[in-house]
């Protein structure tokens, strides 16, 4: 959100006419807001946790457009560049949740061979990934509750100047990356925020 501020702000403009500011959002608010679960795709896809997805090794022989691969191979579901490809996914760096709506602004239909989430993050098959639902709901509802919450904006330097974090900096454990720690700025969007999330927090102490 800190290098696509119009992206948060049409997130927040989303969540401010369905929820308002009385309440934070819920589960039941998902079929109501599509751009945030777009939001949720195109994080999944632009920067998934496991760009070389979950090796796998052939059964038995195979054959595939031509080249021989032997049973017992080591197989690399290749998530990273299925993400990018252009056919899918035009301008695949760039971060554009767009993509996963249609002209009226709902969901689009996703794009064949992702059982539905429009991005191969998950992997396929019978060894799609079983925790994919509980990653979406993850995503959504904190997600949500953060851009009701907060603005998140650029820190500055000592003399001022914004600090604009790396697109591409990560940290590598193994078949697993995760963002690199960066600066920023992250602001209450109105004097309700604390006590909403102090009483959530209380909820669940």
């Amino acid at each position: 959100m800190v290098l696509y501020p119009d992206v948060m702000r049409r997130a927040q403009a989303e969540i401010d006419a369905v929820i308002g500011r009385d309440r934070t959002p819920s589960f039941s608010d998902r079929d109501k807001l599509p751009y945030i679960e777009a939001i949720v795709k195109e994080v999944i896809r632009w920067r998934p946790v496991d760009p070389l997805g979950v090796p796998r090794r052939s059964t038995e022989d195979d054959w595939y457009k031509g080249y021989f691969i032997p049973a017992g191979t080591v197989v690399i579901f290749n998530v990273w560049a299925m993400n990018r490809n252009p056919k899918y996914f035009p301008d695949a760096e760039e971060f554009r949740p767009e993509r996963y709506l249609d002209d009226s602004g709902q969901l689009a239909e996703a794009i064949p061979d992702t059982h539905g989430h429009g991005h191969f993050a998950f992997g396929s098959g019978r060894r799609i990934c079983p925790g994919r639902d509980f990653a979406n709901q993850a995503f959504f509802i904190n997600i949500a509750t953060l851009l009701w919450a907060f603005d998140f904006e650029k820190a500055l330097d000592s003399a001022g100047q914004p600090i604009i974090p790396s697109r591409t900096d990560c940290i590598d454990e193994g078949i697993m990356v995760r963002p690199a720690p960066f600066k920023c700025a992250i602001k209450p969007r109105s004097t309700e925020v604390g006590p909403l999330i102090n009483s959530i927090v209380a909820t669940f102490s």
